[in-house]
């Protein structure tokens, strides 16, 4: 996205390049950012004394940016540990020169566009149990410890530890789960996974597997 933050303030005389090569890179529950310093003032004169920066960040392209350096920085590099994932923001970054009232400040970089988003899985659901009777198999276990889960998957296999086939076809909300198509005479192992409800539907690892010989 090209363009400057709202409400930036006109560079004086003299005034600083704005940064360059801004960028934003965006994980889970974070986005990091960096720059490229200038080397020059806006007339082309060298630049002289030690530049320091603020960041600005907005929801919307073309709203005023917020402050999010109460003091500016003096490395050309931020870490922002205060977002929401799924929420797009835009972010600009603008050079100081000198202190307090003597400062002159650069027009802002151009702003780029980063959205966090949740990339971690569930915690697994715990204990689960399996208890056959004849032609069925009755499972329940213990709910994930993490809040955002959305439900729950059953996994089936006829060899332990791998060839899960998957019995639910979108996750469920509760912890119990009936088996009609197990077979009699049959040796299965289940797993269960927890999803979460982030748009990336997040899976975790498996439960600790149940073996159970269907009578």
């Amino acid at each position: 996205m090209a363009g400057a933050a709202a409400g930036a303030a006109a560079p004086a005389s003299g005034a600083p390049q704005a940064p360059q090569n801004l960028r934003a890179e965006a994980g889970d529950g974070r986005v990091r950012l960096a720059w490229q310093p200038p080397s020059r003032n806006e007339d082309g004169s060298p630049l002289v004394g030690p530049l320091r920066y603020h960041v600005f960040r907005s929801t919307t392209p073309d709203a005023p940016g917020r402050p999010l350096t109460p003091e500016p920085l003096a490395a050309p590099e931020f870490l922002d540990l205060s977002v929401e994932n799924e929420t797009r923001y835009y972010y600009s970054v603008r050079v100081i020169l000198g202190e307090a009232r003597s400062q002159i400040q650069s027009q802002d970089s151009l702003i780029v566009a980063a959205q966090p988003e949740d990339t971690t899985p569930p915690g697994p659901p715990r204990n689960l149990v399996a208890v056959p009777a004849p032609g069925t198999v009755r499972l329940a276990w213990e709910r994930s410890p993490d809040a955002d889960v959305l439900g729950y998957l059953v996994h089936r296999s006829t060899v332990s530890g791998r060839g899960y086939a998957r019995l639910t076809t979108a996750p469920q909300p509760g912890t119990t789960f009936v088996d009609a198509t197990a077979r009699r005479g049959e040796i299965y192992f289940y797993i269960v996974t927890a999803v979460d409800r982030s748009p990336r539907a997040n899976e975790s690892v498996p439960s600790a597997e149940a073996r159970v010989t269907v009578p």
